[in-house]
């Protein structure tokens, strides 16, 4: 992948890390795309609206817009306080042909593309800690048009311009996942939508047994749906002049992951005065809080789900989670 300038750094995407809601007053345990600002869903599904809000409207923890907990597995947004979640695929066997199952989030752009021009699209996934199904599609898709669909409607001739590579499934349920290209615009795109875009035949998945016991009533089986969590979405108009990631001012490196006694964490980055290291378990609860040092002790915590957050002067930089054996 080649990193590229990005011409005065303006992300085309309005309210791309979901922080915006339509009212922290109207918080539910359960909410759709309809709680935050500028994004939709464009076919009759149900995509999840995540938001720490939710956790303080409900009485039965967890719920599907909870944070960290949610009825899909434990996991923080990427920044913020919100992100949201697509069931992108779900079959009854590994042999079904047949996607019947699919959901997309979309929203309009802040300005039209022109063509010709070359741009730089990116955005954050996460598998779900229930899914026992793993596939290798998941991209974003740039239209002239908002783009509609049904339930089990394909039409599997659209070809993202930003797409997970193919020749993979997509497994991690403990790194945020950076999916990005650059492509060169046709002219026109109005509208960003992000799934899966192809049904059973035009795909490839596969198994693997979930250890994860979900807490809410379902009335079939989680583990069939790929449930997919996705954050911090940027467009970005570019020009071909090559430079190392302008975009990313920090780079963070977490290993081994699982482990039973150390983790080593490295930030290459030319300023690392006032960082510090939280750990949290999967309720939210602070377990230590230290000064930032590459090897961290975990040999005292109990085997479970952690959640590690880096902080620069009191402002959160990232939130990884780990494993303790």
């Amino acid at each position: 992948m080649f990193c590229f300038e990005l011409k005065a750094q303006v992300n085309l995407v309005p309210n791309y890390s979901f922080e915006d809601t339509v009212s922290t007053q109207m918080c539910f345990s359960y909410m759709g795309l309809n709680k935050t600002k500028y994004w939709f869903n464009p076919s009759n599904s149900t995509p999840d609206y995540i938001n720490v809000c939710a956790n303080t409207y409900t009485a039965n923890y967890p719920l599907t817009s909870t944070i960290p907990l949610t009825c899909y597995g434990y996991q923080f947004p990427k920044t913020g306080n919100a992100m949201v979640g697509i069931g992108v695929y779900k079959v009854p066997t590994i042999n079904d042909s047949v996607n019947y199952y699919s959901e997309y989030v979309a929203v309009k752009l802040n300005d039209t593309l022109k063509a010709g021009v070359c741009y730089y699209g990116e955005f954050y996934a996460v598998l779900a800690d229930v899914c026992e199904f793993k596939t290798n599609r998941l991209g974003m898709y740039l239209s002239q048009n908002s783009f509609t669909t049904s339930v089990g409607s394909f039409t599997n001739s659209i070809e993202c311009q930003v797409q997970f590579d193919t020749t993979y499934y997509f497994t991690d349920t403990l790194n945020w996942v950076k999916i990005s290209s650059t492509f060169t615009a046709q002219g026109g795109e109005t509208h960003l939508t992000i799934g899966c875009f192809k049904d059973g035949d035009h795909l490839k998945k596969t198994r693997t047994l979930s250890s994860f016991n979900s807490l809410c009533s379902f009335s079939d089986n989680p583990n069939d749906v790929i449930y997919i969590y996705i954050d911090d979405v940027s467009l970005y108009e570019c020009n071909p002049i090559s430079v190392k990631e302008l975009y990313n001012k920090y780079h963070f490196k977490l290993y081994p992951n699982p482990s039973n006694e150390k983790i080593s964490l490295t930030i290459n980055s030319k300023n690392q005065t006032g960082l510090n290291i939280k750990l949290t378990d999967v309720l939210g609860r602070e377990i230590k809080q230290i000064e930032y040092e590459e090897e961290i002790d975990i040999s005292d915590l109990e085997q479970g789900i952690y959640f590690l957050t880096v902080f620069q002067n009191n402002q959160l930089l990232v939130t990884k989670k780990i494993i303790k054996q």
